[in-house]
This record gives C-alpha cells, structure tokens and sequence, in this order.
C-alpha cells in the first residue's frame, strides 16, 4: 500500500491532480483538508493564504515509477498547476 499528500493553493488544481491520480490507480483516502492561513500585506491588509490537500491510497500493485509525474512528465505536488503554470513548492 502506498501513500501519498496532494496539495494545491487553488481547489481546481487540486480537484484536477485527484482525478489524475484516480486514473492512475489512486483512492481518495478521506475527504479533503482545507489549511487556512493569514498575513499582512504591504497595504496593512490581511490576505488569506488557502491550502486544499487530499490524501490518497494505492495499492503496490498498481504503482508505476513516475507516480509523482503528470502527464507531460512534470512533478506535480502543492503549488503546481496542471494548466501548465507550475510553482512546485517540495
């Protein structure tokens, strides 16, 4: 069994790498987790920082060497998104 965290500052992304994953073998392991965070800004204003995260079960059966690559064969993980605008943050 194996086990993994995927994690992603917009929900869409996040929705988009477990349905990926899914079709790689991939369980939802629960439901999501949402992180929430704030900061000041330059402006003296608060701005909320969200991390969405979800994990995920597979069986080693199923598992394949490039299970932290997408499609295209980029590292996928938290801050990465799969329109191609990747801030992978390991």
């Amino acid at each position: 069994m194996e086990y993994k965290v995927l994690e992603s500052d917009k929900l869409e992304w996040l929705v988009e790498q477990v349905n990926d994953h899914i079709n790689d073998g991939w369980l939802p392991q629960g439901g999501i987790a949402m992180g929430f965070n704030t900061y000041l800004n330059e402006d003296a204003a608060y701005n909320p920082d969200i991390t969405w995260a979800q994990a995920m079960i597979r069986d080693d059966d199923n598992a394949d060497d490039n299970d932290d690559e997408d499609a295209d064969g980029d590292r996928v993980g938290y801050g990465s998104s799969p329109s191609g605008n990747r801030e992978p943050r390991w």
